[in-house]
């Protein structure tokens, strides 16, 4: 018997009909699709993810994130209710960008530069419970990618401090925030 939907449902609306669902068994097999899916595995902080971005109607593309918005992976534009993944990240990636971006959506937008960096600083702490979860190949890839960030960021380290503090002055610097 074969549950698969006939449609190609998926969180991000890449399925067959564009309709978005928190079913991810037929999200399509990219780097995208399959971000879904190690979200899936990632037990409560990656379904909290998926019913997030379903129920708040956001839009996930694969983009250049460099270009859309100076970022190396994602990032989430308010104006448009978007999360852009960066094209050449891989899955395990993708689901930790997901995450962090999904954080950045539930957020009051930041008016100052402080304000930002503790955005920031929350978007990655909340990021962290689906990339300790992640399972298989998925953790290998997000280990790849984000181990050196995350050990700087862990709680009560000298590092987590300096990088607020370097993320505040760059969005001074950057987008002339207070």
């Amino acid at each position: 018997m074969n549950f698969s939907d006939p449609f190609g449902l998926c969180p991000d609306g890449t399925g067959k009909d564009g309709k978005q669902t928190t079913n991810v068994k037929d999200c399509p097999k990219t780097a995208q699709g399959n971000a879904w899916r190690a979200l899936a595995g990632a037990g409560k902080s990656g379904s909290e993810v998926i019913k997030g971005v379903v129920a708040g109607g956001i839009n996930v593309v694969t983009g250049n994130s460099q270009n859309t918005c100076q970022s190396q992976n994602s990032c989430f534009d308010p104006s448009t209710n978007t999360i852009t993944l960066d094209a050449h990240n891989t899955a395990g990636a993708n689901a930790v960008s997901l995450s962090h971006e999904y954080t950045h959506s539930t957020e009051v937008q930041a008016t100052t530069a402080t304000q930002w960096g503790k955005n920031e600083l929350a978007a990655w702490d909340a990021s962290r419970g689906v990339y300790n979860k992640l399972q298989g190949a998925y953790r290998t890839e997000a280990v790849a990618e984000f181990s050196v960030r995350f050990n700087a960021l862990a709680v009560g380290t000298p590092d987590r401090m300096l990088n607020l503090n370097r993320w505040i002055q760059n969005a001074r610097r950057r987008w002339g925030i207070p």
